[in-house]
């Protein structure tokens, strides 16, 4: 049988829920936004959170953008 839903973080980092970190509210960079994994997740987390993702960086590729449903990101 597979455990529903999420306990608490295994170890103690000062939050008890993923929602103490960020918000649809918070404005959020990403880091590498235009590498492998962050080039494939950050489109959908930009669309499910309305476009919180403001910009990102990604080393050599300073002008570029990365597309998504909710819009362009700048780099």
């Amino acid at each position: 049988m597979h455990k529903q839903g999420y306990g608490d973080f295994k170890y103690f980092v000062g939050i008890s829920s993923l929602a103490q970190i960020a918000t649809r509210e918070d404005r959020v960079c990403v880091l590498n936004i235009l590498g492998g994994e962050s080039s494939e997740v950050t489109p959908v987390g930009h669309a499910w959170s309305g476009g919180n993702v403001v910009f990102g960086t990604s080393p050599g590729r300073s002008g570029q953008t990365l597309d998504t449903p909710a819009g362009p990101i700048p780099v």
